[in-house]
């Protein structure tokens, strides 16, 4: 092939409108695609490359990059939208929600078994309890304790069970002479305005309760017995098999999830939420990749020397199908043919 000519081949395949260069590419890609995967790659070739990227600095670019980035971008784009939960759902997705609900199927975390301590809990509710119990008691229609909830509302726990002994104490005798007029026949006129405090207090319970477990918990003792509970559960799930919580979540309707997933899909296909989206994600990593090669991001992750293999290895084949094809041998005799003429 004389100089001229090998110009001229280079000039016909790399001119802006090539119709040669096209037909190479439609030619490519055609033999590369009728390819059975199998010949492309293997688990043997591809593992060893997919664990040599797994790194904790690929781990960490990675993150930084592109999955923080991305969930930040998703939560904007869902910010101030008027779309509700069922408007990705459809119809039939709520129908087949409700039937995954109705079913009661799901994981029955027995693996957690163990993980709280009881006592934690008693130890961390009893002084609640006691409390609230002490609140209502101070309402009672008794001599003596009801002065002492008049004065003692919003004080901390222990001195609103001081009080409450001291007053007890103190009013030892006129308990002793309630004892007696009820006996003496104004008992059921006392029942009557008990039953009354504890209708009202019940009214006022929950609020009671939750005021009280948060100060419990806002205590240092409280916030150690948290800490305490926190831990162990953290220690029991790290110590949990792994093929039992597996085990446990495919207790879920996996084939009524799938039928639910490809739903929301097919709702949310057509609507502008998924459209914009898509473009936010695309947009967002394109800015981010668009000025950087294939070769530049493989060699950033270590990985140029053995994906060069990998790629050359799974082109080759389609490579040598490709030339021994009468498509391409008639593309050639063109291609010469072409770069002949003066």
């Amino acid at each position: 092939m004389s100089q001229a000519q090998r110009a001229k081949i280079q000039q016909l395949l790399s001119a802006p409108q090539s119709p040669l260069r096209d037909e190479l590419l439609r030619l490519g890609f055609a033999s590369l695609s009728s390819l059975p995967l199998a010949s492309l790659t293997s688990a043997a070739t591809l593992a060893p490359l997919v664990s040599a990227a797994l790194t904790r600095d690929s781990a960490t670019r990675i993150t930084e990059r592109h999955v923080v980035p991305g969930i930040r971008r998703v939560t904007s784009g869902f910010k101030g939208r008027p779309e509700q939960v069922r408007a990705a759902l459809g119809m039939q997705g709520e129908q087949e929600l409700h039937g995954i609900v109705a079913s009661g199927k799901g994981p029955r975390f027995a693996w957690l078994k163990g993980a709280i301590d009881p006592d934690d809990f008693r130890q961390l509710l009893a002084p609640v309890v006691q409390q609230v119990l002490v609140q209502f008691t101070t309402k009672l229609p008794i001599p003596g304790l009801g002065v002492a909830g008049a004065g003692g509302g919003g004080g901390a726990l222990g001195d609103l069970v001081g009080r409450l002994g001291r007053q007890v104490q103190k009013s030892a005798g006129q308990l002793a002479d309630v004892g007696k007029s009820v006996m003496s026949g104004i008992g059921g006129e006392l029942e009557k305005r008990m039953q009354s405090v504890a209708r009202d207090f019940s009214q006022t319970a929950t609020t009671e309760f939750r005021s009280a477990l948060l100060d419990r918990l806002k205590s240092a003792d409280g916030q150690v017995i948290v800490k305490r509970i926190r831990d162990r559960v953290v220690e029991h799930i790290l110590g949990a098999k792994l093929d039992e919580v597996v085990t446990d979540f495919m207790y879920l309707p996996v084939d009524d999830i799938a039928k639910l997933t490809v739903s929301i899909l097919d709702t949310l296909h057509d609507q502008p939420l998924l459209h914009d989206l898509l473009t936010l994600e695309i947009e967002g990593v394109l800015k981010e990749l668009e000025q950087r090669s294939l070769a530049d991001m493989l060699g950033e992750a270590g990985l140029l020397d053995a994906a060069r293999t990998q790629i050359l290895g799974a082109v080759e084949p389609g490579l040598t199908q490709l030339v021994k094809s009468d498509e391409f041998g008639g593309w050639l005799a063109r291609v010469l043919d072409e770069s002949s003429k003066p």
